[in-house]
């Protein structure tokens, strides 16, 4: 990286400047401070014939290093057209970029059920267990041919587990397949939709027929 500073040594100088900001930072602390520890200052005996204020300001410019500062263009290397602000500023929207796409706080909750050759009996499934808190947003389900399949969602908290019938988050609404082999909702209406971390999901399949395999798949925001 290569700083190319203003070519005077003027009054606005890289360092000079530096050296007005560092009076203009002694200046105040003096004046913040209080009649007690100025007095500290006021009868230092060097400089002989000097005030507790101006003892002060040299103690501080003398003792605290400043940077010069520049006002000149920062740009990666002399003849360099691309100036260095301009860089970051492509690297961060890059960034942002790749960021939006590795970090979606999207995902799904899946249950599959494969019972080979013969038809999915009805009953309980799974149990799975939500590591993070989270809204449901939809549902797909999808069947190897076109049938018939209701599946329930019954939620409960970990100290409540397991959960039963009488806890599906469904209200009524559960995943259906009618004569089809895919469905969805895409705004899984009826459902409740707010897990917390560690709740348990149970999956029973209330009522099917034909199907063999189904792939169930639900949607989730983690907030």
């Amino acid at each position: 990286m290569a700083m190319h500073p203003p070519d005077h040594n003027g009054p606005y100088s890289p360092a000079a400047l530096a050296g007005q900001v560092a009076m203009s930072e002694a200046v105040s602390i003096w004046q913040s401070m209080t009649q007690a520890t100025k007095d500290i200052y006021n009868v230092w005996r060097h400089p002989v014939k000097s005030s507790g204020y101006n003892r002060f300001i040299s103690w501080y410019l003398l003792h605290t290093p400043h940077m010069p500062i520049y006002w000149g263009t920062l740009q990666r290397a002399l003849g360099d057209p691309e100036l260095i602000p301009a860089a970051i500023d492509d690297k961060i929207a890059a960034h942002t970029v790749i960021k939006t796409a590795h970090h979606s706080n999207k995902a799904a909750i899946v249950l599959d059920i494969d019972n080979g050759a013969s038809v999915i009996t009805t009953g309980i499934k799974a149990d799975i267990r939500i590591p993070f808190a989270c809204t449901i947003k939809n549902w797909q389900l999808f069947a190897d041919v076109a049938g018939d399949i209701v599946i329930d969602v019954w939620g409960q908290t970990y100290a409540n587990f397991p959960p039963v019938d009488g806890d599906s988050i469904c209200a009524g609404h559960e995943p259906t397949l009618s004569g089809v082999n895919k469905n969805k909702d895409d705004a899984a209406v009826g459902f409740s939709t707010a897990l917390l971390e560690g709740d348990v999901l149970r999956f029973n399949v209330d009522s099917v027929a034909t199907v063999k395999r189904i792939h169930l798949s639900i949607g989730i925001e983690i907030t």
